[in-house]
């Protein structure tokens, strides 16, 4: 099995009570071979005979065990170590202020296993890190494209197999407002453009995609 299944399937055909038992310790072997080389506990969703959350005994003869295991805490940890390494230094600030994003929402990776359906964005809250992302940090000779920097080696680590990376502009909840005309806006503000964050979009894929 692979190093990134995300994925565990295990099929009965009988009509024994004994089948069944075997068909669920089978599955639950399945699972804690899955888990166990995994640097971080996933986020696991149960599916039996289709149903969300059922009970492993409740699996029918013969029926189909599904596990879905998500990834994305793993990917995220790596994803944010990763983005202060490419970090140009002057102040410290832009370095220590990559967040991530769970659906739209700040959450911080520690926080615990994130499910295989989620949508995360590793972004900067500066408000400068546009700036960055198109021209580069001169100061320290920092190249553009962080982002795109970020999202390759994202790829290189964990392949593209099980996940979809890629670099989109996002608004941050708070986040700054651009000056509009007349009355200036300002951070947190309403009278202007909210701008846009540059950030690395991390999804898993499903088996089917």
């Amino acid at each position: 099995m692979g190093a990134f299944a995300q994925q565990i399937q295990v099929a009965i055909d009988g009509i024994e009570e004994q089948v069944r038992a075997r068909h669920v310790a089978a599955a639950r072997a399945a699972l804690a071979r899955a888990v166990e080389p995994r640097a971080l506990p996933p986020a696991i969703i149960r599916v039996v005979d289709g149903k969300i959350g059922a009970p492993l005994e409740s699996v029918r003869v013969p029926g189909v065990i599904l596990f879905r295991l998500g990834l994305l805490q793993e990917v995220a940890t790596f994803a944010l170590a990763a983005a202060r390494d490419l970090s140009p230094v002057k102040s410290g600030r832009y370095r220590e202020s990559w967040v991530t994003l769970v659906d739209g929402k700040p959450r911080a990776v520690s926080e615990g296993p994130i499910g295989p359906d989620a949508t995360v964005h590793v972004v900067n809250t500066q408000p400068y890190a546009r700036k960055i992302q198109v021209r580069g940090a001169r100061f320290s000779g920092v190249a553009p494209k962080i982002a795109d920097r970020l999202a390759n080696k994202i790829r290189a680590e964990f392949g593209t197999a099980a996940f979809r990376v890629s670099v989109a502009f996002v608004e941050l909840p708070g986040g700054y407002v651009t000056r509009g005309r007349g009355k200036g806006a300002k951070r947190g503000g309403t009278n202007g453009k909210p701008l846009r964050y540059p950030a690395v979009l991390i999804r898993q894929k499903r088996s089917f995609d």
